[in-house]
């Protein structure tokens, strides 16, 4: 999965959590990093899966409307999934606002484990790793007469 960290150049401090978590726990996911809102968004946000918008400040009012505002833009995109988190006295309105419409909220307090359960809810299903039946002889077993000493 592509990730755009939209974070502004202000909030370098979630910028480290995020890339850390998805360091941490999803090692093969690419990360990109933007620190502004380019002019138009759909044509760069189509190469991604996921992004993560934390312009602003996460206790300010616009960035509710902001994220509503770029994801009405954008989640035509199909596959496109937008995270954010919001902070303040409005928090349960806004998180449930946004959740309502499809942006995938960090839960409270903002921590390396709330991020992580956030990424949980977008990472595709992860597939079981099954033990082949009655597979024969193993990898060793087979070349174990390969390598004798010959006199």
């Amino acid at each position: 999965m592509r990730v755009l960290l939209m974070i502004s150049n202000s909030n370098m401090s979630a910028r480290e959590l995020y890339g850390m978590v998805l360091r941490e726990r999803h090692p093969g996911w690419g990360i990109s990093n933007m620190s502004g809102l380019p002019i138009s968004p759909a044509t760069i946000l189509k190469g991604f899966d996921v992004v993560v918008y934390e312009l602003g400040a996460a206790d300010d009012p616009r960035r509710y409307k902001a994220v509503l505002a770029l994801w009405e833009e954008v989640k035509e995109l199909g596959r496109l999934r937008m995270m954010t988190h919001v902070e303040g006295p409005y928090r349960e309105g806004s998180v449930a606002a946004l959740e309502s419409q499809g942006v995938i909220c960090v839960g409270a307090p903002f921590t390396p484990g709330t991020i992580a359960a956030a990424f949980e809810r977008i990472a595709p299903p992860r597939k079981a790793t099954a033990a082949p039946k009655d597979s024969g002889p193993g990898l060793g077993d087979r070349l174990r007469g390969l390598f004798r000493r010959r006199a």
